[in-house]
């Protein structure tokens, strides 16, 4: 696919008869462009490629998946691993947490319940569990470097 310029936007925005600023445009190609992983992210996909290679998961996804949660409300989870046995795991990384984050991620624990929903966070190097809300299915154990399961419940 050719990458846009600043020339072929305008044409586009002619064309369309779309009212938009081409600073709005460029934002919105650059929001597009930009899901690459931040280190937190990079480092979780780590542990998921070991799990991935000790057969714990069949396959996981890094943004790939939208959950509708109301009409003009929608949830993109970190990640989605996929269990041998076909369940979905979401997992969301924080590195600090927003209120509307964790609105999001409780609404979508409560709309997909056959769905298992980690939150997670990397504090002093070691992962913590910030919210953990397991489904009735199988839920997923991965282990951090330091030997640490990262689904135990921090309130326990």
């Amino acid at each position: 696919m050719k990458p846009f310029n600043k020339a072929s936007l305008k044409n586009l925005l002619k064309m369309s008869g779309e009212q938009e600023s081409l600073t709005t445009l460029l934002k919105r190609k650059r929001k597009i462009r930009e899901k690459r992983m931040n280190k937190t992210e990079l480092a979780f996909s780590k542990l998921l490629g070991a799990a991935q290679k000790n057969g714990q998961i069949v396959k996981w996804h890094f943004e790939q998946v939208t959950l509708k949660l109301a009409p003009n409300t929608r949830y993109t989870p970190d990640f989605i691993a996929v269990l041998p046995n076909g369940h979905w795991q979401v997992f969301e990384i924080k590195g600090h947490l927003e209120d509307d984050a964790a609105v999001k991620f409780k609404s979508a624990c409560e709309k997909f319940s056959e769905m298992s929903f980690h939150m997670l966070r990397k504090k002093q190097g070691k992962w913590e569990t910030i919210y953990n809300l397991p489904s009735t299915y199988n839920s997923l154990t991965i282990l951090d470097p330091q030997g640490e399961m990262l689904d135990k419940d921090p309130k326990k």
